[in-house]
Protein backbone atom coordinates (compact mmCIF):
# COMPACT_ATOMS: atom_id res chain seq x y z
CA UNK A 1 0.00 0.00 0.00
CA UNK A 2 3.16 2.23 0.78
CA UNK A 3 3.95 1.91 -3.25
CA UNK A 4 0.51 3.41 -4.47
CA UNK A 5 1.14 6.45 -6.88
CA UNK A 6 0.95 9.50 -5.48
CA UNK A 7 -2.37 10.70 -7.40
CA UNK A 8 -3.91 7.67 -5.91
CA UNK A 9 -2.37 8.42 -2.19
CA UNK A 10 -4.10 11.56 -2.64
CA UNK A 11 -7.37 10.44 -3.85
CA UNK A 12 -7.61 7.89 -0.60
CA UNK A 13 -6.80 10.73 1.58
CA UNK A 14 -9.37 12.91 -0.03
CA UNK A 15 -12.24 10.91 1.49
CA UNK A 16 -10.66 10.61 4.56
CA UNK A 17 -10.15 14.37 5.04
CA UNK A 18 -12.89 14.82 7.41
CA UNK A 19 -10.93 12.81 10.11
CA UNK A 20 -7.42 14.39 11.11
CA UNK A 21 -7.19 11.63 13.55
CA UNK A 22 -6.91 9.30 10.16
CA UNK A 23 -5.15 11.41 8.50
CA UNK A 24 -2.27 11.94 11.07
CA UNK A 25 -2.02 8.35 11.71
CA UNK A 26 -1.68 8.35 7.58
CA UNK A 27 1.16 10.61 8.16
CA UNK A 28 3.59 8.27 10.16
CA UNK A 29 3.41 5.40 7.40
CA UNK A 30 6.24 6.78 5.37
CA UNK A 31 7.42 10.10 3.41
CA UNK A 32 4.58 10.01 0.66
CA UNK A 33 1.80 9.66 2.64
CA UNK A 34 3.13 12.26 5.40
CA UNK A 35 3.48 14.89 2.33
CA UNK A 36 -0.03 13.77 1.51
CA UNK A 37 -1.59 14.25 4.75
CA UNK A 38 -0.13 17.50 5.65
CA UNK A 39 -1.90 18.73 2.61
CA UNK A 40 -5.50 17.96 3.76
CA UNK A 41 -4.41 18.70 7.18
CA UNK A 42 -3.78 22.34 6.95
CA UNK A 43 -5.26 23.25 3.50
CA UNK A 44 -8.02 24.47 5.27
CA UNK A 45 -7.71 25.42 8.73
CA UNK A 46 -10.24 27.24 11.18
CA UNK A 47 -9.55 29.43 14.05
CA UNK A 48 -11.49 29.64 17.22
CA UNK A 49 -9.31 30.85 20.14
CA UNK A 50 -5.88 32.64 20.23
CA UNK A 51 -4.65 29.57 21.32
CA UNK A 52 -5.34 27.89 18.30
CA UNK A 53 -3.43 30.94 15.88
CA UNK A 54 -0.36 30.78 17.98
CA UNK A 55 -0.65 26.94 17.65
CA UNK A 56 -0.95 27.22 13.88
CA UNK A 57 2.17 30.08 13.84
CA UNK A 58 4.12 27.16 16.03
CA UNK A 59 3.43 24.82 13.60
CA UNK A 60 4.47 26.82 10.52
CA UNK A 61 7.67 28.12 12.30
CA UNK A 62 8.77 24.41 12.95
CA UNK A 63 7.46 23.20 9.60
CA UNK A 64 7.99 25.40 6.68
CA UNK A 65 6.55 22.90 4.74
CA UNK A 66 3.13 23.90 6.23
CA UNK A 67 3.06 27.31 4.76
CA UNK A 68 3.10 25.99 1.31
CA UNK A 69 -0.06 23.87 2.11
CA UNK A 70 -2.78 26.42 3.70
CA UNK A 71 -4.57 28.00 1.38
CA UNK A 72 -8.05 28.89 3.00
CA UNK A 73 -8.08 30.36 6.99
CA UNK A 74 -11.35 30.80 8.52
CA UNK A 75 -11.18 32.91 11.86
CA UNK A 76 -14.54 32.61 13.50
CA UNK A 77 -13.59 34.08 17.17
CA UNK A 78 -16.96 34.79 18.39
CA UNK A 79 -17.93 38.15 20.31
CA UNK A 80 -15.45 38.41 23.29
CA UNK A 81 -16.88 38.42 26.30
CA UNK A 82 -15.30 41.20 28.27
CA UNK A 83 -17.89 41.09 30.81
CA UNK A 84 -15.02 38.41 32.02
CA UNK A 85 -12.49 39.74 31.04
CA UNK A 86 -11.74 37.76 27.85
CA UNK A 87 -9.11 40.31 26.37
CA UNK A 88 -6.75 37.17 24.44
CA UNK A 89 -7.21 38.79 21.12
CA UNK A 90 -6.53 42.30 22.05
CA UNK A 91 -2.86 41.71 21.71
CA UNK A 92 -3.17 39.42 18.88
CA UNK A 93 -4.61 41.68 17.07
CA UNK A 94 -1.50 44.53 17.16
CA UNK A 95 -0.64 45.16 13.73
CA UNK A 96 3.02 43.50 14.92
CA UNK A 97 1.81 40.33 15.37
CA UNK A 98 0.74 39.92 12.06
CA UNK A 99 4.34 39.78 10.67
CA UNK A 100 4.88 36.27 11.26
CA UNK A 101 1.60 35.39 9.17
CA UNK A 102 2.91 37.02 6.23
CA UNK A 103 4.86 33.67 5.68
CA UNK A 104 1.26 32.08 4.40
CA UNK A 105 2.62 32.66 0.93
CA UNK A 106 0.05 30.06 -0.73
CA UNK A 107 -2.97 31.40 1.35
CA UNK A 108 -6.09 32.91 -1.10
CA UNK A 109 -8.50 32.41 0.67
CA UNK A 110 -9.68 34.41 4.19
CA UNK A 111 -13.08 34.00 6.10
CA UNK A 112 -13.46 36.83 8.81
CA UNK A 113 -16.62 35.81 11.30
CA UNK A 114 -17.50 37.89 14.16
CA UNK A 115 -13.98 39.32 14.84
CA UNK A 116 -13.92 42.21 17.02
CA UNK A 117 -10.72 44.67 15.98
CA UNK A 118 -10.37 48.44 15.05
CA UNK A 119 -10.55 49.54 11.35
CA UNK A 120 -6.67 50.26 11.25
CA UNK A 121 -6.15 46.27 12.63
CA UNK A 122 -8.45 45.16 9.89
CA UNK A 123 -6.85 46.86 7.06
CA UNK A 124 -3.23 45.63 8.38
CA UNK A 125 -4.57 42.09 8.77
CA UNK A 126 -6.35 41.60 5.40
CA UNK A 127 -2.95 43.02 3.56
CA UNK A 128 -0.15 40.73 5.57
CA UNK A 129 -1.38 37.69 3.33
CA UNK A 130 0.72 38.18 -0.23
CA UNK A 131 -1.40 35.93 -2.38
CA UNK A 132 -5.11 36.35 -0.87
CA UNK A 133 -7.62 36.89 -3.54
CA UNK A 134 -10.55 35.94 -2.35
CA UNK A 135 -11.84 37.70 1.01
CA UNK A 136 -15.25 37.10 3.37
CA UNK A 137 -16.40 39.15 6.09
CA UNK A 138 -19.16 38.38 8.27
CA UNK A 139 -20.48 39.64 11.73
CA UNK A 140 -17.83 42.39 12.00
CA UNK A 141 -17.80 44.40 15.58
CA UNK A 142 -15.86 47.17 15.09
CA UNK A 143 -13.85 48.61 17.99
CA UNK A 144 -13.28 52.23 18.27
CA UNK A 145 -9.52 53.48 17.94
CA UNK A 146 -8.27 56.92 18.79
CA UNK A 147 -6.12 56.17 15.81
CA UNK A 148 -9.51 56.90 13.56
CA UNK A 149 -9.38 60.65 14.30
CA UNK A 150 -6.04 61.32 12.75
CA UNK A 151 -7.26 63.43 9.51
CA UNK A 152 -3.84 61.79 7.38
CA UNK A 153 -4.81 58.43 8.83
CA UNK A 154 -6.54 57.41 5.30
CA UNK A 155 -3.31 57.84 3.69
CA UNK A 156 -1.21 55.65 5.76
CA UNK A 157 -3.12 52.73 5.31
CA UNK A 158 -1.79 49.60 3.76
CA UNK A 159 -3.19 49.00 -0.30
CA UNK A 160 -2.06 46.07 -1.04
CA UNK A 161 -5.00 44.39 -1.85
CA UNK A 162 -5.51 42.49 -4.74
CA UNK A 163 -8.66 40.36 -4.98
CA UNK A 164 -10.75 38.50 -7.59
CA UNK A 165 -13.81 37.58 -5.51
CA UNK A 166 -15.62 39.69 -2.34
CA UNK A 167 -17.88 38.35 0.48
CA UNK A 168 -19.30 41.30 2.66
CA UNK A 169 -22.44 40.04 4.62
CA UNK A 170 -21.66 42.10 7.60
CA UNK A 171 -23.78 45.33 8.14
CA UNK A 172 -21.15 46.98 10.79
CA UNK A 173 -18.13 47.97 8.28
CA UNK A 174 -16.09 50.12 9.03
CA UNK A 175 -17.05 53.70 7.09
CA UNK A 176 -16.43 56.19 9.56
CA UNK A 177 -14.59 59.65 8.96
CA UNK A 178 -11.11 58.16 8.08
CA UNK A 179 -11.62 54.74 8.01
CA UNK A 180 -14.31 53.90 5.31
CA UNK A 181 -13.91 50.28 4.24
CA UNK A 182 -15.45 50.99 0.57
CA UNK A 183 -13.47 54.13 0.29
CA UNK A 184 -10.17 52.07 1.59
CA UNK A 185 -10.81 49.22 -1.10
CA UNK A 186 -11.17 51.34 -4.37
CA UNK A 187 -7.92 52.85 -3.05
CA UNK A 188 -6.49 49.01 -4.22
CA UNK A 189 -5.83 47.49 -7.48
CA UNK A 190 -8.81 45.19 -6.25
CA UNK A 191 -10.91 48.05 -8.41
CA UNK A 192 -9.42 46.81 -11.55
CA UNK A 193 -9.15 43.45 -10.86
CA UNK A 194 -12.22 42.57 -8.43
CA UNK A 195 -14.58 40.17 -10.81
CA UNK A 196 -16.94 38.49 -8.31
CA UNK A 197 -18.88 40.13 -5.55
CA UNK A 198 -21.38 39.16 -3.02
CA UNK A 199 -22.78 42.05 -1.14
CA UNK A 200 -25.12 42.14 1.77
CA UNK A 201 -27.47 45.51 2.01
CA UNK A 202 -28.89 46.27 5.26
CA UNK A 203 -30.16 49.04 7.51
CA UNK A 204 -26.81 51.32 7.78
CA UNK A 205 -24.62 53.16 4.92
CA UNK A 206 -26.92 52.46 2.06
CA UNK A 207 -25.27 54.80 0.35
CA UNK A 208 -21.72 54.00 0.74
CA UNK A 209 -22.72 50.64 -0.43
CA UNK A 210 -24.29 51.87 -3.66
CA UNK A 211 -21.73 54.06 -4.08
CA UNK A 212 -19.17 51.31 -4.23
CA UNK A 213 -20.75 48.89 -5.99
CA UNK A 214 -21.54 51.67 -8.76
CA UNK A 215 -17.84 52.39 -8.94
CA UNK A 216 -16.99 48.24 -8.97
CA UNK A 217 -19.09 47.34 -11.39
CA UNK A 218 -17.38 47.75 -14.48
CA UNK A 219 -15.08 45.25 -13.66
CA UNK A 220 -17.60 42.52 -12.25
CA UNK A 221 -18.18 39.23 -13.65
CA UNK A 222 -20.63 38.03 -11.28
CA UNK A 223 -22.77 39.92 -8.95
CA UNK A 224 -24.70 38.81 -5.97
CA UNK A 225 -26.93 40.91 -3.80
CA UNK A 226 -28.00 40.12 -0.63
CA UNK A 227 -30.59 41.78 1.71
CA UNK A 228 -29.84 41.32 5.64
CA UNK A 229 -32.79 41.39 8.36
CA UNK A 230 -32.54 44.75 8.92
CA UNK A 231 -33.65 46.24 5.27
CA UNK A 232 -36.81 47.95 5.45
CA UNK A 233 -39.03 49.36 2.69
CA UNK A 234 -37.67 52.76 3.32
CA UNK A 235 -33.84 51.58 3.47
CA UNK A 236 -34.88 49.77 0.10
CA UNK A 237 -35.99 52.52 -1.64
CA UNK A 238 -33.03 54.42 -0.93
CA UNK A 239 -31.28 51.34 -2.50
CA UNK A 240 -33.35 51.01 -5.69
CA UNK A 241 -32.47 55.23 -6.42
CA UNK A 242 -28.67 54.71 -5.37
CA UNK A 243 -27.83 52.23 -7.67
CA UNK A 244 -26.77 52.50 -11.32
CA UNK A 245 -25.19 49.21 -12.61
CA UNK A 246 -25.40 50.38 -16.74
CA UNK A 247 -21.98 50.69 -17.13
CA UNK A 248 -21.28 47.02 -16.42
CA UNK A 249 -20.34 45.43 -19.56
CA UNK A 250 -18.99 42.27 -18.32
CA UNK A 251 -21.31 41.18 -16.04
CA UNK A 252 -22.58 37.35 -16.96
CA UNK A 253 -24.10 36.19 -13.68
CA UNK A 254 -26.86 37.96 -11.70
CA UNK A 255 -28.26 36.85 -8.00
CA UNK A 256 -30.61 38.13 -6.52
CA UNK A 257 -32.84 37.50 -3.13
CA UNK A 258 -36.51 36.21 -3.75
CA UNK A 259 -38.28 37.83 -6.59
CA UNK A 260 -41.28 38.62 -4.39
CA UNK A 261 -39.26 41.15 -2.49
CA UNK A 262 -40.63 44.88 -2.96
CA UNK A 263 -37.13 45.61 -3.64
CA UNK A 264 -35.95 43.19 -6.30
CA UNK A 265 -38.84 43.81 -9.07
CA UNK A 266 -38.32 47.29 -9.11
CA UNK A 267 -34.72 46.71 -8.91
CA UNK A 268 -34.48 44.49 -12.53
CA UNK A 269 -36.90 47.55 -13.72
CA UNK A 270 -34.27 49.83 -13.44
CA UNK A 271 -31.35 47.88 -14.59
CA UNK A 272 -29.90 47.35 -17.95
CA UNK A 273 -27.73 44.70 -18.42
CA UNK A 274 -27.64 43.38 -22.02
CA UNK A 275 -24.47 40.85 -20.80
CA UNK A 276 -26.07 38.60 -18.25
CA UNK A 277 -26.34 35.01 -19.43
CA UNK A 278 -27.96 33.61 -16.02
CA UNK A 279 -30.16 35.11 -13.48
CA UNK A 280 -30.68 33.32 -9.87
CA UNK A 281 -32.96 33.90 -7.37
CA UNK A 282 -32.69 32.87 -4.28
CA UNK A 283 -36.08 32.29 -2.47
CA UNK A 284 -36.59 32.53 1.59
CA UNK A 285 -38.06 31.37 4.21
CA UNK A 286 -40.44 34.53 4.24
CA UNK A 287 -42.66 33.38 0.80
CA UNK A 288 -42.60 29.60 1.12
CA UNK A 289 -44.41 27.87 1.36
CA UNK A 290 -47.24 29.99 -0.04
CA UNK A 291 -44.55 32.25 -1.60
CA UNK A 292 -44.93 29.91 -5.18
CA UNK A 293 -47.95 31.11 -5.85
CA UNK A 294 -47.09 35.30 -4.97
CA UNK A 295 -44.31 34.78 -8.11
CA UNK A 296 -45.65 37.56 -10.22
CA UNK A 297 -44.17 35.46 -13.36
CA UNK A 298 -46.02 37.33 -15.58
CA UNK A 299 -43.73 40.28 -14.56
CA UNK A 300 -40.88 38.42 -14.64
CA UNK A 301 -41.84 37.42 -18.13
CA UNK A 302 -41.77 40.87 -18.93
CA UNK A 303 -38.53 42.31 -17.91
CA UNK A 304 -36.52 38.73 -18.74
CA UNK A 305 -38.15 39.53 -22.32
CA UNK A 306 -37.05 43.11 -22.79
CA UNK A 307 -34.66 43.40 -25.38
CA UNK A 308 -31.72 44.94 -23.41
CA UNK A 309 -32.03 41.14 -21.14
CA UNK A 310 -31.35 39.26 -24.67
CA UNK A 311 -28.61 37.23 -23.74
CA UNK A 312 -29.87 35.84 -20.94
CA UNK A 313 -30.15 31.71 -21.16
CA UNK A 314 -30.67 30.89 -18.05
CA UNK A 315 -33.14 31.79 -14.76
CA UNK A 316 -32.84 29.61 -11.83
CA UNK A 317 -35.16 29.22 -9.10
CA UNK A 318 -33.00 28.39 -5.68
CA UNK A 319 -35.21 26.44 -3.14
CA UNK A 320 -33.50 26.66 0.85
CA UNK A 321 -31.87 23.08 1.15
CA UNK A 322 -34.04 22.31 4.12
CA UNK A 323 -37.49 23.06 2.10
CA UNK A 324 -38.67 19.43 1.36
CA UNK A 325 -42.05 19.94 -0.58
CA UNK A 326 -41.62 18.15 -3.45
CA UNK A 327 -44.99 18.22 -5.26
CA UNK A 328 -44.92 21.87 -4.63
CA UNK A 329 -42.19 22.22 -6.60
CA UNK A 330 -42.96 19.81 -9.35
CA UNK A 331 -46.22 21.52 -9.77
CA UNK A 332 -44.64 24.72 -9.72
CA UNK A 333 -41.78 23.12 -12.52
CA UNK A 334 -45.14 22.43 -14.59
CA UNK A 335 -46.72 25.68 -14.54
CA UNK A 336 -43.72 27.73 -15.47
CA UNK A 337 -41.81 25.54 -17.91
CA UNK A 338 -42.93 27.88 -20.92
CA UNK A 339 -42.19 30.71 -18.85
CA UNK A 340 -39.82 32.12 -21.27
CA UNK A 341 -38.85 31.01 -24.81
CA UNK A 342 -35.10 31.54 -25.08
CA UNK A 343 -34.59 31.22 -21.50
CA UNK A 344 -34.67 28.06 -19.54
CA UNK A 345 -35.98 27.77 -16.19
CA UNK A 346 -34.36 26.15 -13.67
CA UNK A 347 -35.78 24.77 -9.94
CA UNK A 348 -33.01 23.45 -7.97
CA UNK A 349 -32.18 23.77 -4.24
CA UNK A 350 -29.55 26.02 -2.45
CA UNK A 351 -26.58 24.16 -1.52
CA UNK A 352 -24.19 27.37 -1.58
CA UNK A 353 -23.19 28.41 1.90
CA UNK A 354 -25.41 30.73 3.66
Amino acid sequence: MMQLPLELVRHILGFLSGSPEILRVCALSCSTWLAASREHLYHDVTIESVKQLCALECAATSSPYIRDCLHILRINTGRTNHDQGEYAWDDKWRQDAFKPLATFTSLTKLVLISCEMTAVQLYHFITVFPSLDDLHIEEFHEVWSQDAMQPDLFHLLPTALCLTRLTLLAENIPYGFGVNFFSWVLRTKTKETLRDLTLAFGRLNIYERCGFLNAICPSLEHLELRFLDSLGKISGSYLIGGLNLTGNVRLKTLTLPDPTSCVVLPLLTQLSLPEVQRIKFRLGFESLPNGIGKLNHDKLNQLLSRPDWGNVGEVHMLYPRNFFEKDALMEFEAENASLLNRPVLHVQWDHSPK
